[in-house]
């Protein structure tokens, strides 16, 4: 697929430097890519869905925590969010919204 030579670009630049080109496409191989319009929820705080790694490769998210609608980060491209949810069994501990329509790969 066309998109997938510019992600596996993207994660051998930011997310896996060193890795070989075969490497990076096996993880693309094995990614879904999720394409989520402006003010799409990824992850809601407190919920029991919403597990995985995700990376982003276009588009940015906010990260909202308390129920506060102010956000506390802003995740933008070439960043991964949702590592804690591969080593704690707890649900999310913050609301992920999109700012833009984005593009992203859940690993």
């Amino acid at each position: 697929m066309p998109w997938q030579k510019d992600a596996r670009d993207q994660l051998m630049s930011t997310l896996l430097p060193g890795v070989e080109e075969a490497g990076a496409q096996a993880l693309l191989d094995a990614s879904e890519r999720v394409e989520l319009e402006t003010g799409a929820t990824l992850v809601a705080e407190g919920e029991p869905h919403g597990r995985g790694l995700w990376f982003v490769l276009s588009g940015s998210l906010s990260v909202l925590v308390g129920g506060v609608d102010e956000p506390v980060a802003t995740i933008l491209p070439s960043h991964w969010v949702g590592e804690v949810s591969l080593l704690d069994a707890g649900p999310p501990s913050a609301t992920l919204v999109t700012r833009e329509a984005s593009v992203l790969l859940r690993i």
